[in-house]
């Protein structure tokens, strides 16, 4: 389920692109969205995918008989 933290930015990112569309790009709201897009994209893909994959790592024998083939699947993911 952590992996899904990755994609906390995305909101993010689809509100800054409807704010340019629509022509919004000296508001305030535009540049919050933006700062914050930046640094939710730095705090939950760059800082936590190592953690992720040592998580991966750390527990790939829970995985099962196919746990190679799920761990470069997920890798891949990351």
């Amino acid at each position: 389920m952590i992996i899904f933290l990755a994609e906390a930015s995305t909101p993010l990112l689809n509100a800054s692109w409807l704010f340019q569309k629509l022509g919004m790009l000296k508001t305030t709201l535009f540049k919050l969205c933006a700062l914050l897009l930046i640094l939710a994209f730095f705090v939950f893909r760059v800082i936590l995918s190592p953690y992720m994959l040592w998580h991966m790592w750390t527990y790939r024998a829970q995985w099962g008989e196919n746990r190679d083939q799920l761990f470069w699947f997920n890798f891949l993911i990351v």
